[in-house]
């Protein structure tokens, strides 16, 4: 049977959420009016199929993520997948760059340093002196420099867009073949 990239994404995450619910349990309670012999056999019994149907959809699973990530190789989406964490790196580093203020010159700085050191003690709630500020937060890129990261982040989401594009087409038109004995058990699994 063939899947697409993108049923294979959903399928493994339903099979995930279908290992999760299954109750695996070596321990039962029991009333102690209980006839152990039938109710702890029949506690064993469901034991070994909840055991046995844990082994076979882990199979499953990972068959199907086998097959994802030889299909992702051969498509190409392995590589654009790590042209998208490399572009995500750049927004992050570009909207940091185009968010600072500019540097406003020597001058401007200057005469907020002289405001700063000419402002009288103040004291503080818990008795002590405090003094004024003494340092400035003063952004080292000029206006030029910060527009052209804007610029430069701008042209970054395209690209970011773009390889979203591709990627969903890519996932969207590459298949893989499941065993069919992984179909059968999926099915009636009511997964696929």
């Amino acid at each position: 049977m063939q899947i697409t990239l993108l049923r294979a994404a959903r399928l493994q995450a339903a099979i995930h959420e279908t290992l999760k619910g299954l109750k695996i349990s070596p321990r039962a309670e029991f009333s102690i009016f209980a006839d152990f012999d039938t109710e702890v056999e029949a506690e064993k019994n469901k034991l070994v199929a909840a055991i046995e149907k844990h082994s076979k959809l882990t199979a499953a699973l990972f068959e199907v993520r086998r097959l994802t990530a030889r299909a992702n190789i051969e498509a190409g989406v392995s590589g654009l997948l790590a042209d998208q964490a490399e572009n995500d790196m750049r927004i992050e580093l570009l909207s940091a760059l185009a968010a600072v203020k500019p540097f406003e010159g020597a001058d401007i700085s200057r005469k907020r340093a002289d405001r700063l050191a000419t402002q009288p003690h103040q004291a503080s709630p818990y008795g002590r002196d405090v003094g004024p500020k003494e340092t400035l937060d003063i952004g080292l890129l000029d206006a030029e420099a910060i527009e052209a990261y804007g610029v430069e982040l701008l042209e970054a989401k395209k690209v970011k867009v773009d390889l979203k594009d591709r990627l969903t087409e890519k996932n969207a038109g590459t298949t893989i073949t499941l065993g069919p004995e992984t179909a059968g058990l999926l099915k009636a699994e009511h997964l696929l």
